[in-house]
């Protein structure tokens, strides 16, 4: 890893050579990782940081993790004990994590199964509405699943929620479910699915809308 400074700005850089025909940049954790072409120098990737320096600033920033996560969309700090077993302890304001491993994969996991433990009882209330509306319905599994919400498997007529929307309000994650479920009718995102969505869950876009903006940069 290297530093780069450019007027008020100092970057830290991890950079890799792979087969591209551009540089692209990304910032994780405080750090830009920047993907160059095998042939392309450095002058070119500081180039590009200089045009783009406040940009990439606000990317930097952006991208650090807070100390906090969220649980049905209220926001607590978060403390990591060592103990003889695993387990997580919610008082006012704080998430206490006991763990027997305090390497950061570890406690992500013991995070997901209290995410998972709280999630299924509330997706169970929601269900007993939800088949009054639709047929042949599918079975519901959970998984730390990090690039959406929910997944719709029509092979196997499974959904796929992933346990990280344990952190967000109730209405997402009914909204979730009911989106998952349309697809169950419709599999793609057709005007015709937002009419079925629409129908079971009326303002879902509106809803959908403010997920997206709602994306917490939790420490797990």
């Amino acid at each position: 890893m290297e530093e780069y400074l450019i007027g008020n700005y100092l970057f830290k850089l991890e950079i890799k050579k792979i087969r591209s025909k551009k540089i692209t940049i990304r910032a994780k954790n405080g750090v830009l990782y920047a993907n160059m072409p095998i042939f392309s120098t450095k002058k070119a990737l500081y180039d590009l940081i200089d045009n783009n320096c406040e940009k990439l600033h606000e990317m930097v920033v952006n991208s650090i993790q807070k100390n906090e996560i969220h649980i049905f969309g209220k926001k607590y700090n978060v403390e990591c004990l060592s103990d003889n077993k695993d387990s997580v302890e919610i008082n006012d304001y704080n998430v206490i994590i006991h763990t027997k491993n305090l390497e950061e994969k570890y406690i992500g996991k013991i995070v997901s199964n209290f995410y998972e433990s709280i999630l299924k009882p509330v997706v169970d209330n929601y269900v007993l509405e939800a088949r009054l509306y639709y047929d042949n319905f599918p079975t519901i599994v959970y998984k730390n699943i990090k690039t959406a919400f929910g997944k719709y498997y029509k092979k196997d007529n499974k959904i796929v929620l992933s346990t990280n929307l344990a952190k967000y309000d109730f209405i997402y994650i009914k909204m979730t479910l009911y989106h998952e479920l349309t697809h169950t009718l419709v599999m793609d995102h057709s005007e015709r699915f937002y009419q079925e969505f629409e129908r079971v869950f009326p303002g879902c876009k509106k809803r959908q809308h403010e997920l997206r903006m709602k994306r917490y940069k939790d420490l797990f």
